[in-house]
């Protein structure tokens, strides 16, 4: 698994020793803040235990050290002890701010659940309190941060009380919100993390025919690798190399895309279920190693994929393709990916990787809140916003529309020559891009041309299409385009017009 394993290891139970083990780059003011904090907390977590038996006080401890280990800022790390005293101490929240300042009584504040209000069900509070966490990446996403990092290690530690609900939650909301802002080592752990209660029987089938498939493929995966090794090295490309295998969850993601009721000789038929990095020193020297492959590597017609040129909306950079193993008895495949160590970090850990980017060249840490508001998902929250629904139509929308599985579709706005891509949900059809992109003009939609050729209204998008929409002058009926779109926001914008 995507280096799940791993992270248990690290943080199950992290102790004092732990956490001082981190804080070596942080002044001598900055570490005497946080461990100042550490000393309020453990005094007021002194008699609590964990449902493992464990001092409770291990995971204030475990939240700080992922936070530590993703590079955050010292308020950050404060917050992360701190973020229980308020709700399981009752510690008023005006103590954290005079004791530590109007910053990190903020962020504690909005890591707070809500109290339970006289008549509220149970579904209504875990509503709000979810898009209170959610709305929080307005205010200050670091709050968003100490958010994922508490449900990592709650979600580390749930064998002790297994919840159903609390790892459908993780799967429904904290994964998608992890994956929005990069966050990818997280967001494959929470999902795995998840998989196996929520779907137990599949979770333990499904690594068997994994483990199965890597012993398989094992010698011809070292080949491959020798393979391109020799490839670069004899044209001259300086490259390391690392081989990854899909995290399981998302193997099943794959999976369930060619069948629901999928078998091992399915797992042949997916195109990146191993990637091999390429790390090159230079963004012009990924273009050269894959021209290289293009050139002789067989590679696969309609696989590649530029992410140098057009990010995705989570800062994802790199360069891909995809070539047929040799000697691979069923036609198995195996993803290049070409990358820079510097675009791997923004890879892996997204919004974070910007702290350590501060911390080496001193630039502004207010970079982290302009970064979030530059994401595209991030406009679509604040509209969502705005609308002001209740919390539990404000998730239902959430979940269709921006914590599912996305699309990237060439915006038909930027100017000839440019690329932009446009993130919509699965499902989007042209009268969804209509909405997205000129909404005051879209109920006059009168053809769609994907990729050049004119589709019916209600096609289904794929990734990388290119979309032309011709507006005519006659309106549609609204019952028309509400059948023929697919997302939450573009139907509301249909009955207000």
């Amino acid at each position: 698994m995507y280096k799940t394993s791993v992270l248990e290891q690290k943080y199950k139970v992290c102790q004092l020793e732990d956490l001082m083990a981190r804080l070596e780059g942080y002044s001598a003011e900055d570490r005497r803040r946080i461990l100042t904090a550490y000393a309020f907390a453990n005094h007021n977590h002194k008699n609590q235990l964990r449902e493992s038996g464990d001092r409770y006080i291990t995971h204030p401890l475990s939240v700080a050290c992922i936070l530590l280990d993703l590079g955050s800022d010292t308020e950050t790390v404060m917050a992360g002890l701190l973020h229980d005293t308020v709700e399981d101490c009752d510690i008023p929240i005006e103590v954290i701010k005079e004791q530590f300042g109007p910053i990190v009584a903020d962020l504690v504040d909005g890591v707070t659940k809500f109290r339970k209000e006289k008549g509220e069900n149970k579904e209504e509070r875990i509503a709000k309190n979810l898009q209170k966490t959610v709305s929080s990446l307005v205010q200050d996403i670091r709050i968003i941060i100490i958010k994922l990092a508490d449900r990592l290690h709650n979600m580390i530690t749930l064998d002790s009380k297994p919840s159903v609900t609390k790892a459908q939650e993780t799967l429904e909301i904290f994964a998608p919100l992890a994956y929005l802002l990069g966050e990818y080592e997280i967001k494959c752990a929470l999902e795995d993390l998840s998989f196996k209660y929520v779907y137990p029987d599949e979770y333990n089938r499904l690594l068997q025919l994994k483990s199965a498939y890597e012993k398989e493929m094992e010698s011809l995966m070292d080949e491959t690798q020798l393979f391109a090794f020799m490839l670069f090295n004899n044209n001259g490309i300086d490259c390391n190399m690392s081989l990854e295998s899909k995290h399981l969850y998302g193997l099943r993601r794959r999976l369930l895309e060619i069948s629901e009721h999928y078998t091992a000789e399915d797992i042949h038929k997916i195109h990146d279920y191993n990637a091999l990095n390429i790390y090159l020193k230079e963004k012009k020297d990924c273009r050269k190693a894959f021209d290289i492959l293009k050139r002789d590597g067989h590679t696969i017609e309609g696989k590649d994929r530029d992410y140098l040129t057009t990010p995705k909306s989570n800062r994802y950079m790199g360069l891909h393709s995809t070539i047929l193993i040799p000697g691979a008895p069923n036609d198995d495949m195996l993803q290049f990916q070409f990358k820079t160590r510097d675009m791997e970090k923004i890879n892996n850990h997204g919004i974070t990787a910007y702290w350590k980017i501060a911390r080496k060249h001193n630039v502004d840490k207010n970079k982290l809140q302009d970064v979030v508001r530059n994401m595209q998902f991030y406009k679509q929250l604040l509209e969502l916003q705005d609308e002001n629904l209740p919390a539990k139509e404000y998730m239902d929308e959430l979940k269709h529309d921006i914590f599912t599985k996305m699309i990237y579709i060439f915006d038909d706005r930027t100017k000839p020559g440019s690329k932009s891509l446009i993130e919509m949900p699965n499902g989007s059809t042209p009268i969804d891009y209509a909405y997205r992109t000129r909404p005051t003009i879209a109920n006059r939609i009168e053809k769609a041309y994907i990729n050049g050729e004119e589709k019916p209204l209600d096609y289904k998008l794929n990734s990388q299409d290119h979309v032309k929409i011709i507006y005519g002058k006659d309106l549609h009926e609204k019952e028309e385009l509400i059948d023929k779109s697919y997302a939450s926001k573009t139907r509301r914008l249909i009955l207000k017009k």
